[in-house]
């Protein structure tokens, strides 16, 4: 059997996670797709994407789109691997004003949350500090492995937004993340 064994892109300090011929990585910092490289490893004899020969912790790539890269066995037989990048600061580029992440946070399962940061870089924090009843609860692995926030309209958990940048709020509203 050959192919991908790891794929890591070292500058960003991210890994891979391969799934058969699917590898995906997300960096929560990249904030525009330059010219990356990757470091890999593989049981083939070659790798390329199109024409270009792939050597790893060498050859840059651009990561706007999928890549496609090919693993060449010594027989000849080839396996298709293609490889996502996700950054959710280049979604919305300077529109990009809400990113609240539930995996960042360090609680245990059920901990009410009192706090919880925006890392969109524009500083819309959210808190419930008023009514610490109304407090979200966190709880581990809810959506494929990660932690979420609970808010219960039956105890009518709420938070507050705190004013930061590039976002304003009139009365209330439902947010979706």
């Amino acid at each position: 059997m050959f192919g991908i064994d790891r794929y890591s892109i070292p500058s960003l300090r991210i890994f891979g996670i391969i799934s058969d011929t699917n590898i995906s990585l997300v960096s929560d910092t990249l904030s525009s797709f330059t010219p990356l490289v990757a470091k890999f490893t593989t049981t083939g004899e070659s790798v390329s994407i199109g024409n270009v020969t792939q050597t790893s912790e060498v050859t840059s790539n651009s990561f706007s789109s999928n890549l496609v890269y090919t693993v060449t066995a010594t027989d000849g037989t080839s396996k298709d691997y293609t490889v996502t990048l996700t950054a959710p600061r280049t979604y919305g580029g300077s529109s990009l004003v809400l990113w609240f992440k539930a995996d960042i946070l360090n609680l245990s399962d059920g901990a009410n949350v009192q706090t919880w940061n925006d890392f969109s870089g524009k500083g819309n924090h959210l808190t419930q500090v008023t009514y610490p009843t109304r407090q979200p609860m966190y709880r581990l692995n809810q959506v494929n492995g990660l932690p979420a926030l609970n808010f219960s309209q039956a105890s009518l958990t709420s938070m507050s937004y705190s004013g930061g940048t590039g976002f304003s709020s009139i009365n209330s509203g439902s947010f979706f993340f």
